[in-house]
């Protein structure tokens, strides 16, 4: 569907853009070499170069620090070393070759586990591997999601049709692969499967759309409904056993945003303040999220919620599989902007062991002294909007705000060195905000920035700058936002809101989702459907046209586009989650009418996904966060605008005004 022209029921419009969604042809790969070559050619800017080694060099010293050897599974049988992106990588404990996987599960000596069927297109279809202890293959099964669990001799698997839909429930003998079985096949296009594996080896099937789900409980080969009249569930096991005991969890009716616990093991159970992300029955650990925060707790019945571990804007992951094993002692890996990343193990709410494997990395890598602080931004229609800032000094000479706010998902923070060390080195400070969208409170704060509310966001995202600015005392020539993914939206609709430069002075995003009304009036994409209840579906919709056009940074941009801001974008030619096209509209758009690079950049990568790995992640951001450490020293040297900014903000002004009377026509 890359007409110029798209016909709605009630409208059409032009887009003279839309050969680019092709991907294909002389012109589209003569268009992204020009562009790469202007990226390239800032990289040869004296400013630049002589700034990227070092940066390269100190995101080499972190990137070991991002493979953490610290889970066990199996009775300790294999070790896991967790990544960023869903992967990790496991071994037997005697070993020390590593295998790639997305989930695993073992049993004795035999492991079953999802790999990737290809190293170059991180798209290529994912197989079940079963493999024994001595690494012999015993079968393998294609075209399945990223879960596997076994119980009583069955291998569990969701399958997979068009990159992401995941589709059907399967079974199959665990140890043979033989006697493959449908259990459920989702016929709604606009869910997804998802298995949820718990405590008293209960396993679970959930459909889910934005944030609500329907769910099962699998029992053989077959699967019971639970909870029909809700439309979110936190599923904890079935106490005290699978087979005779009542599910346990914790849900919300349809219609409220207002938890209920059900079970009358868990129900007894008092539970600290915030959003409970994760619960075990075996141990009575808690892990909550309030205000973009996660703590730890130790919980049980009619007593009072004892902390146990809680640090600023630490991520706690716990080892899922000890749930499922039923081990009575339980890892976690910290990550946390204070300290170097290590695990923790936990048995009857105590701490038993530490494993920190980079207590002895240099000073230069784990930034010690760090300072966290933590404020709220009032948004426009007076909701109180949470971030944090972090930085090494209390007079940080460049601002980044970051942002996020969609599908329900938390703002993960952690360790932010392993990102962004090197401007953290040269005195950079880091806003984290909490905007509505995202997971950071409650499925209310979630849904409040759903379909026509998606601008809410937006509005938070720009009272969390502001509020940013006044305490770092750093004023918009000093202030980068950066998003990623869903991200792009947010950074990308700030961008187009103050072209002019009076609210900041940058923007750099990673793979952006930016087109967004040529997506959603796409049905032929493998992501659009699905994201009818997060975005809207303006095919059908009107009303969600008409909002998703003030929210759209491909379409809010003027014939002037953005000739306040510095844009920084990055795109991989293999990413089927947001496609290359979006982000090389933005750019020319952005540019306005003007022929040269005004400014703004793109840049991509050949062989790399929605998700940067290897070497290219290394390369790439070193290369990124050097172009914006080079931005802000320019910008400190440049004279006054030739625009005050009193008349930036007239002309901001003027130009929300004009958005505010955008109206679709027949």
């Amino acid at each position: 569907m890359s007409a110029e022209v798209r016909n709605l029921p009630y409208l059409s419009w032009y887009d003279p853009d839309a050969w680019m969604e092709k991907m294909s042809g002389s012109r589209w790969f003569k268009m992204i070499n020009k562009e790469q070559a202007l990226y390239e050619s800032l990289l040869k800017k004296p400013e630049v170069a002589k700034l990227i080694p070092d940066f390269t060099e100190e995101m080499k010293q972190v990137e070991p620090m991002r493979h953490l050897p610290v889970f066990t599974i199996g009775g300790g049988v294999i070790k896991i070393s967790l990544e960023r992106g869903g992967k990790f990588k496991w071994s037997w404990a005697w070993e020390d070759k590593q295998h790639d996987a997305y989930d695993i599960d073992v049993k004795g000596q035999t492991v079953w586990y999802i790999i990737s069927q290809s190293d170059t297109d991180p798209y290529k279809r994912n197989a079940i591997v079963c493999e024994t202890i001595d690494n012999k293959v015993i079968w393998k099964k294609d075209h399945v999601a990223q879960q596997v669990f076994v119980r009583d001799g069955l291998c569990y698997y969701i399958k997979v049709e068009d990159y992401f839909r995941t589709v059907e429930l399967c079974c199959c003998n665990a140890y043979t692969g033989a006697n493959e079985r449908l259990i459920y096949r989702e016929k709604d296009q606009r869910c997804d499967l998802a298995l949820v594996a718990t405590a008293y080896d209960t396993l679970y099937m959930k459909s889910i759309n934005a944030g609500k789900s329907r769910c099962w409980r699998i029992t053989h080969d077959n699967f019971i409904p639970l909870d029909t009249d809700t439309e979110v569930q936190l599923l904890l096991g079935r106490y005290p056993d699978r087979h005779h005991g009542e599910d346990q969890r914790i849900v919300i009716k349809k219609g409220s945003t207002v938890p209920e616990v059900r079970g009358d093991f868990i129900s007894k159970w008092k539970l600290p303040e915030g959003h409970p992300e994760y619960i075990s029955l075996l141990t009575g650990i808690v892990i909550v999220r309030k205000n973009g925060e996660c703590s730890m707790w130790l919980c049980g019945t009619e007593k009072k919620p004892q902390l146990i571990f809680g640090t600023p804007l630490a991520e706690i992951m716990p080892n899922y599989w000890n749930q499922w094993e039923g081990d009575a002692a339980e890892q976690f890996l910290i990550e946390s902007p204070v300290e170097p990343p290590y695990s923790m193990t936990i048995m009857n709410g105590k701490v038993m062991a530490l494993i920190q494997p980079f207590k002895m990395a240099p000073p230069s890598v784990t930034l010690k002294g760090l300072q966290v602080k933590s404020a709220i931004a009032k948004s426009e229609d007076g909701t109180a909007v949470h971030f944090s800032i972090v930085s090494k000094t209390s007079k940080p000479r460049g601002l980044l705000v970051y942002g996020y706010g969609a599908y329900g998902s938390s703002t993960n923070i952690g360790w932010i060195q392993s990102r962004f060390l090197p401007l953290l080195k040269r005195g950079w400070a880091f806003s984290f905000a909490f905007v509505r969208g995202g997971g950071d409170q409650d499925e209310k704060w979630a849904n409040a920035a759903r379909l026509t509310n998606r601008h809410k966001s937006i509005e938070d995202f720009e009272a969390v700058i502001r509020e940013s600015q006044k305490i770092t005392r750093l004023g918009p020539g000093s202030t980068v936002i950066f998003g990623r993914s869903a991200g792009g939206l947010l950074v990308g609709a700030t961008a187009a809101r103050h072209p002019y430069g009076d609210l900041v002075g940058a923007v750099f995003a990673e793979v952006p989702y930016v087109d967004v009304l040529r997506t959603t009036t796409n049905p032929d994409l493998p992501l659009t459907i699905s994201e009818y209840e997060e975005f809207g579906n303006p095919t059908k919709r009107i009303a969600d046209f008409a909002a998703l056009l003030k929210v759209s940074p491909v379409d809010m941009l003027t014939c002037d586009g953005a000739p306040g801001v510095f844009v920084l974008l990055r795109t991989g030619l293999k990413d089927h989650q947001v496609f290359a096209y979006e982000p090389y509209k933005f750019i020319k758009r952005l540019r306005g009418q003007a022929d040269a690079p005004s400014g703004k950049y793109i840049a991509y990568e050949s062989n790399q996904g929605h998700r940067y790995q290897g070497p290219a992640a290394v390369k790439t951001r070193a290369a990124d966060l050097a172009i914006l450490e080079a931005w802000l020293r320019d910008s400190g040297k440049k004279p006054a605008a030739r625009l005050s900014n009193k008349t930036k903000k007239n002309r901001t002004s003027e130009y929300k005004k004009k958005m505010a009377s955008v109206r679709p026509t027949g």
